[in-house]
């Protein structure tokens, strides 16, 4: 650059800086763009705040780097946003993530090893006393062992007792929180083992039925695929608890759906071929943001309409709890796919 320029710059600039260093560019996107290529190689994580200038995201995107935004104030960028506390097993440690959502999801889980180090009596307690797990392991044997059951079990119990919104940040609210949750452990544990076998109960007696319908291949397949979706070795604690409260009745409409499929196997493979476009539209784009590791809470919530439409396809007596038809969906999907 033009060096009585260059010295002008440097002159002005609030620390000593050699004429030598200084690089005059065309304007400030140019200068982010050789920032980028000097200083970011493919897969590196750069973080700004949100709002970002979009030129110098396009910069570090086109350097092949992961660009992550936090939020900001007067004193600069959060990055709290990306720390979390992770579960170490018998200790609890602090990492910093490359993206504010793997950290909130990790910081959960550490949170809850926290609150169950804080708790050791109970968990030593809930270890040897988790009522009717004799009989839910048993039931739960196709998918794992007993004691798999019963760490799911505790985990979804101190999770429901000690992370609700919002979560503690401080140490008084930390205190305060298992204040709080230890008064209420032994009843959500029974609460959450009431539900638990409930929906072992349920599962079990669509499985014990399914024999009985080997005709219909097209229909058994599709309700083996649904048990599936829905029963995962984890099922406890990979479900949302909310909708872990509708298996019961997720399975009593399959039973329904058996008991009609023997009077009229036309009329549930007529409404299969109405449901399934609906789900297939639904895993593409599931299978989407799996690759991308992302979220889509509207997509989410989509999936469990897809369950409660089997409900109000194939047991319109068990109703559900907020309406749905194939339209409804058709038009919503419409909504997610265009928005």
């Amino acid at each position: 650059g033009f060096a009585p320029l260059r010295q002008m710059v440097a002159d002005r600039l609030p620390w000593d800086v050699d004429p030598g260093q200084v690089l005059i560019t065309t304007g400030s996107q140019q200068g982010l763009d050789l920032v980028a290529r000097a200083c970011c190689a493919p897969g590196d994580v750069v973080v700004v705040q949100r709002p970002a200038y979009v030129g110098a995201v396009q910069a570090f995107r086109s350097a092949g780097a992961i660009v992550r935004s936090v939020a900001g104030d007067d004193e600069g960028m959060d990055v709290d946003e990306l720390t979390a506390l992770i579960d170490d097993g018998e200790t609890v440690s602090l990492k910093v993530f490359d993206s504010a959502e793997e950290a909130a999801e990790t910081h959960r889980k550490g949170l809850a090893r926290l609150f169950m180090l804080q708790f050791r009596e109970q968990v030593k307690y809930f270890d040897k006393n988790v009522p009717g797990l004799n009989q839910m392991g048993m039931q739960y044997m196709a998918l794992g062992s007993t004691d798999e059951l019963k760490r799911q079990i505790v985990d979804l119990t101190f999770e429901r007792a000690c992370l609700t919104e919002p979560l503690p940040t401080t140490p008084d609210a930390f205190k305060a929180r298992c204040a709080e949750a230890k008064a209420r452990l032994g009843l959500i544990m029974q609460e959450i083992c009431r539900l638990v076998g409930t929906v072992l109960t349920e599962w079990q007696a669509v499985t014990k039925k399914l024999p009985a319908f080997k005709a219909q291949a097209a229909a058994v397949a599709d309700i083996e695929a649904q048990l599936k979706r829905l029963m995962g070795k984890n099922f406890v604690t990979d479900t949302p608890f909310e909708r872990l409260q509708h298996y019961p009745r997720y399975f009593k409409g399959v039973v329904v759906r058996l008991d009609k499929l023997k009077a009229n196997p036309a009329r549930d493979a007529q409404l299969m071929v109405e449901y399934a476009p609906l789900w297939t539209n639904y895993e593409r784009r599931a299978i989407q943001l799996a690759k991308l590791g992302a979220l889509d809470p509207q997509v989410e919530q989509f999936r469990w309409l897809l369950e409660e439409l089997r409900v109000g396809l194939f047991a319109q007596e068990l109703r559900t709890p907020v309406p749905v038809s194939t339209k409804r969906l058709q038009k919503q999907w419409e909504g997610i796919k265009n928005g």
